[in-house]
């Protein structure tokens, strides 16, 4: 078994750039194959070995594209965790939103093509997410947390 997506697919998709995520250019392919190498096979397991090894199209290229997705999501949550850590460090505001969309639409293409794939339409991501606020607080968190970088 071996990934379907390539760094320079990544690379491809527009993530080139390593000192966005704090590496240096010698080290920012290995940090693109970990990621590969950390979704690939999540992936075989969502899909049964037959599926994800198929060289029938268009089975083979919705499986090389619903990898690309899931490593895409990866890349994106952790340029979000890479800002979010910097702000930690000082007091600047930062705007994560769209990076969160972004992720979402790479989650959401992933689970319409995994569905596809797997002809289970009611296949999803995820779990239950609970939290201790009420929804006013919850709103002023994500007022501050998505604060537009126009009023820093």
């Amino acid at each position: 078994m071996a990934a379907k997506v390539t760094t320079a697919d990544l690379k491809n998709l527009g993530f080139s750039d390593g000192s966005v995520f704090n590496i240096d250019d010698a080290n920012f392919d290995a940090f693109l194959q970990g990621i590969i190498d950390l979704i690939y096979p999540q992936l075989e397991g969502m899909l049964s070995t037959a599926t994800y090894d198929s060289a029938t199209e268009p089975v083979q290229s919705q499986v090389k594209r619903t990898e690309l997705c899931l490593c895409a999501s990866e890349l994106v949550q952790r340029r979000i965790n890479v800002k979010m850590i910097a702000t930690a460090q000082g007091d600047e505001k930062i705007n994560v939103k769209p990076e969160m969309e972004q992720r979402e639409q790479y989650n959401a293409e992933a689970v319409n093509l995994i569905s596809t794939l797997t002809g289970d339409a009611d296949f999803s991501f995820g779990g239950t997410s609970t939290d201790h606020f009420n929804s006013d607080e919850v709103e002023v968190l994500q007022d501050a947390l998505y604060e537009d970088d126009t009023d820093a």
